[in-house]
This record gives structure tokens, C-alpha cells and sequence, in this order.
């Protein structure tokens, strides 16, 4: 798993940085990061594979396809799959 921190232009809202809240179930660990760009696009930066999760912004699942932005409450959550 890659530093979940990056190196990228200071966004301020109200004197404040803007950051996205990524949750990744698998690991169960709680980050802050710069990121503007598609769900696929935030998987394939964290190395994880799309196929083996569901992506929720601000608590609603959401396509690989819809666009992030920072400030977005991000959960990666885990797909089980069993027979």
C-alpha cells in the first residue's frame, strides 16, 4: 500500500486546508488526501483493485466513473463473495 499522503498544491476553504477522508476497510485505516479525479482514478493510486471493491462518497455507493473531489468522506469497502 502506498503513503497515502501527497505532495500537491494547498486548496484553502475559509482559511482552511481541504483534504479528502479516505477510509479503507481492508486495512481499516483512516487518511487525509489531496485528490481530484474519478473513483477509478483514487483506486488505481491506492493500488487497489476495482473489482474487489464498492467505493461510497458522503455514505452513498458510487460508480468508478463519478468524479472526487477534496472534500469528499471517501470509504473504500471490501465485496465478499462467497457459494
Amino acid at each position: 500500500m502506498p503513503c497515502l499522503r501527497e505532495c500537491l498544491p494547498k486548496r484553502r476553504h475559509q482559511g482552511r486546508r481541504i483534504v479528502m477522508k479516505v477510509f479503507i476497510e481492508e486495512t481499516n485505516k483512516k487518511a487525509a488526501i489531496r485528490f481530484e479525479g474519478t473513483a477509478r482514478q483514487l483506486l488505481k493510486r491506492l493500488k487497489i483493485n476495482p473489482a474487489t471493491v464498492l467505493v461510497a462518497r458522503n455514505g452513498k455507493l458510487i460508480s468508478l466513473e463519478d468524479k472526487l473531489s477534496d472534500s469528499d468522506d471517501i470509504k473504500i469497502l471490501e465485496v465478499f463473495m462467497g457459494g
